[in-house]
């Protein structure tokens, strides 16, 4: 990538979206330009050489099947997969998946990048001679992205960035999961030794944050502690829909296609009703459906997401996604359909089956389709037929007196 002058903070902020844009764009061989200056970023003269604490920087093989460690690489007793020459490398999928990537003397050697089907990062980071230098990104399905010093992304002072680049999560993950960390914000952005933009951080609020999957024992060990990002976009207040009670609603103007809420609840099988089966029970997945128990529902028991206050409407603004949120593992999240202004409420389609919908639902859908297909409801249809009866009495009785 070609240097850049920075001029302000906001300014570095900038250029670190248009680079994270780069970074997820498919179309782009990112990893050709730099492994061609590869000489040049990094000391080609000599493996590089490699703490004692930084040997789980050290990987096995890098692939489309992922990365292998070299303990796993040694009881598999296999050499780097799929890999029999040295070179660059450049896989291209009709499904989309993206594979770019240099080795030299059979080890990861240069700049790595690893998207999936789903468009989602796995992986993109620099290797020296089979030694990750610098950091590595990840994004996860729903938007988020991890930033780390590790090529598992395990350890401490690890970044998590919300979907809009600037909320963030700064602590000690395992994985994908989040084992203890506190909210900041992204206040510039710098370079690190393998050119890779790493996100500055604002010193860490007082609050902690640690993974905390619902379950029928414990819903939320912390029910009252609102997500930093949720709590940007959405508040909670009565519904404008007749009998609906609290609603959701847009706290700032909001741009179309934004994450603005999350859904979370426990995980039951599709299909399969668990012990307490609720209406806010919503699909997960092909094979998982997720559930909040109803004592939930209400704001004095559980705040810390607030996607089970949006309410349905025909004509919605919003959709549900899936969306891995490092607090609570794989959930649903609420993405605007349309430009949202602030004080507008936030309505998705529940898109029940009719056949096991409940009463409301149906008489909702039987309305919205009277509007569908233009034909009355019972008042203007009453009102219509008096008009009609009056306008032939009236005629009646023309003819009577004549």
């Amino acid at each position: 990538m070609a240097p850049v002058s920075f001029e302000t903070e906001e300014a570095k902020i900038q250029v670190l979206h248009t680079w994270i844009e780069r970074l997820c764009d498919p179309q782009q061989n990112l990893c050709k330009p730099l492994n061609t200056t590869l000489a040049q970023r990094l000391d080609n003269s000599k493996p590089h050489a490699v703490a004692a604490a930084d040997v789980r920087r050290r990987v096995g093989s890098i692939s489309l099947k992922g990365i292998t460690s070299l303990e796993e690489l040694e009881i598999l007793e296999e050499e780097s997969d799929e890999q029999d020459s040295d070179g660059p490398v450049n896989i291209r999928k009709n499904d989309d998946t993206v594979f770019e990537g240099n080795y030299d003397q059979g080890v990861p050697h240069g700049y790595f990048r690893h998207l999936n089907d789903f468009g989602d990062l796995e992986f993109f980071g620099c290797f020296s001679h089979g030694t990750m230098v610098g950091v590595c990104w990840r994004s996860l399905p729903g938007g988020g992205f991890l930033i780390s010093q590790s090529w598992d992304f395990s350890g401490s002072n690890i970044i998590y960035l919300y979907p809009d680049c600037r909320t963030g999560l700064v602590g000690t993950f395992q994985g994908c999961d989040l084992k203890s960390a506190q909210p900041c914000e992204v206040v510039s952005c710098a370079k690190s030794s393998d050119s890779i933009l790493i996100p500055l951080m604002s010193k860490p609020r007082d609050l902690l944050y640690s993974f905390d999957h619902a379950s029928p024992a414990v819903f939320c060990r912390s029910p009252h502690l609102p997500d930093p990002y949720e709590n940007l976009f959405v508040e909670v207040k009565p519904s404008q829909i007749a009998n609906a009670g609290q609603g959701l609603y847009a706290k700032i103007d909001i741009d179309v296609g934004t994450v603005i809420s999350f859904y979370n609840g426990v995980r039951v099988r599709s299909g399969h009703d668990w012990e307490k089966p609720t209406p806010y029970k919503m699909l997960l997945d092909e094979t998982s459906d997720i559930d909040l128990p109803e004592d939930m529902a209400r704001l004095e028991n559980y705040r810390a997401t607030l996607g089970h206050k949006v309410c349905h409407s025909f004509q919605p603004n919003s959709e549900t996604d899936v969306f891995y949120h490092p607090r609570f593992g794989l959930i649903r999240c609420i993405a605007t359909l349309d430009n949202i202004k602030a004080g507008e409420e936030i309505l998705i389609d529940y898109g029940y089956n009719l056949s096991s919908a409940p009463t409301w639902y149906k008489v909702a859908w039987a309305k919205n389709q009277k509007i569908i297909r233009g034909l009355p409801d019972w008042k203007t249809a009453l009102f219509m037929n008096n008009i009609q009866l009056g306008s032939r009495r009236s005629s009646w009785l023309s003819d009577y007196n004549a």
